[in-house]
């Protein structure tokens, strides 16, 4: 006969490995107002699969912090990712010599200190302007997938592909080259974090504690990242 003397070990718990699938149609997600407006420093960031690469000079947001004068870490097929900011004492730009590819999944970070932006893709340093980074008018709508306009209404420069693991820090994270985590975990500089685990439903939740819980509209989930 058998005898059973004791139970395996228990598998640790497996974290859930979605993103968001933007169609580059309508899809948009809307979150509340998170980032800062002084000129302090900030940090957006966020992984990112395009889905589409067209060559024309077209613009696909990322991560968008208000309407056309506003902030924007964004993606222009065929040529560069860029992050802009539009503030009063003029526009600060970085681009970055690295072509997206689709299908190629990348971590984009822009890094403010207040005197300097700089832009990475996958940990280096792409490109670097001076300027504080402040937008020029109050940030009222933070989005991800497109931007809406000043007006508030309707969308453009609709992303096509996928975007997980976004976070918008009230500190300038990086200023020099780094290794990107495979997860970011909140901290006392975290304002929205922002997994993309969820697999379901039309709420997007901020993992940060700060309750900045997202909506989703027209998006769905795509499995196996993280």
């Amino acid at each position: 006969t058998w005898e059973r003397v004791g139970a395996g070990p228990t598998a640790a718990p497996t974290v859930p490995d979605y993103a968001l699938k933007f169609d580059g149609v309508a899809g948009i997600a809307t979150l509340p107002t998170v980032l800062r407006n002084d000129g302090g420093p900030y940090t957006v960031e966020a992984y990112v699969t395009p889905g589409r690469v067209t060559g024309r000079g077209e613009t696909q947001s990322v991560v968008s912090m208000g309407g056309t004068s506003k902030m924007h870490l964004q993606m222009h097929s065929g040529t560069w990712y860029q992050f802009s900011a539009y503030g009063a004492n003029g526009s600060v730009s970085t681009n970055s010599p690295d072509s997206p590819l689709v299908g190629r999944r990348v971590h984009l970070a822009a890094a403010c200190d207040g005197k300097t932006v700089r832009l990475y893709v996958d940990g280096k340093c792409k490109k670097y302007s001076a300027g504080d980074g402040k937008s020029q008018t109050a940030v009222p709508t933070t989005t991800v997938g497109g931007r809406r306009g000043d007006g508030e209404a309707g969308v453009a420069d609709l992303f096509l592909g996928l975007v997980d693991e976004v976070r918008i820090s009230k500190a300038c994270r990086y200023d020099a080259d780094f290794t990107p985590a495979d997860r970011f975990a909140p901290d006392a500089d975290t304002v929205a974090l922002y997994h993309c685990d969820e697999g379901a439903g039309t709420v997007l939740t901020d993992s940060s504690g700060n309750g900045h819980h997202g909506t989703l509209t027209g998006v769905t989930w795509e499995r196996g990242y993280d």
